[in-house]
């Protein structure tokens, strides 16, 4: 089943793809952060709304707009911040026993 959705119907501004242009991987990495750290702007609506529409596909939650709701609490509680971090080490890790084989 298909249907088309729009940020702005779930309370997310729908940015241009121009402001989450990045010209480096450290740009976005940096954007990527600052949308996990909860700073507003185009990223940050980009990642609570494709998180909302995760949550709901996967049947976590009733609809998008408590996917949105779900979404913003896990990011503002520093949660998704935190698991990137803990998937970054665990990249580090893996990649440092390659190494040393």
């Amino acid at each position: 089943r298909e249907y088309p959705l729009n940020p702005n119907d779930f309370g997310l501004k729908h940015d241009d793809m121009h402001a989450i242009r990045v010209n480096s991987p450290e740009e976005s990495t940096a954007m990527m952060i600052d949308a996990l750290r909860g700073h507003a702007g185009a990223a940050h609506n980009m990642v609570v709304f494709n998180s909302a529409v995760a949550l709901y596909t996967l049947d976590l939650v009733e609809n998008i707009a408590d996917g949105v709701t779900k979404a913003r609490a896990v990011i503002d509680s520093g949660l998704a911040l935190a698991k990137m971090e803990d998937y970054i080490q665990a990249t580090r890790q893996f990649i440092s026993e390659k190494e040393a084989v």
